[in-house]
């Protein structure tokens, strides 16, 4: 069965590739979006997953905000990330980025509103999660490699945050 999924196209289901990786427009910023299957072939019923979840990035992206801002002050991964920004970067550094004469908390909450989505995964074929959102921050116009990442059920319902480099 040949199906066509929002920002991917046309894919055969029955003769799956691995993945599927794109750059997109996301409301308006560039993201990469892959597509991962651990099976040779998938069904219809996963197909309309994919695709709901594939319509509704942005509106989880929104809630992934306050996700991360539930999980700052329940002092989880995200306050742990924010964290380290604020005792590895150079004064001058975080002055590019962040009012530096606010309180810790607002210091934090301030770079935490800075994070930008950089990339939507897919996994259909995973037991544990979903979808994988990974954020990261502009250090002198470059992304970090050290990844706030929420990870979803196929609904999109936050199963959890975690930290990567």
């Amino acid at each position: 069965m040949i199906n066509d999924l929002p920002y991917f196209g046309v894919i055969e289901t029955e003769s799956l590739n691995k993945s599927y990786d794109i750059e997109t427009k996301i409301g308006e910023r560039n993201i990469n979006l892959d597509l991962n299957f651990e099976k040779n072939s998938t069904d219809s019923r996963t197909l309309k997953i994919i695709k709901v979840f594939l319509e509704n990035i942005e509106k989880v992206d929104v809630e992934n905000q306050q996700h991360f801002i539930n999980d700052f002050y329940e002092k989880g991964e995200t306050d742990d990330h924010l964290e380290f920004y604020l005792e590895e970067l150079f004064e001058e550094e975080l002055n590019n980025i962040i009012d530096v004469k606010q309180s810790r908390e607002k210091q934090k909450l301030e770079l935490l509103s800075k994070f930008e989505l950089i990339r939507v995964g897919i996994y259909p074929d995973n037991s544990n999660y979903f979808g994988t959102f990974d954020y990261s921050i502009r250090l002198d116009g470059e992304f970090s490699n050290q990844l706030l990442v929420l990870n979803t059920k196929e609904n999109g319902i936050l199963d959890h945050i975690t930290w990567e480099s």
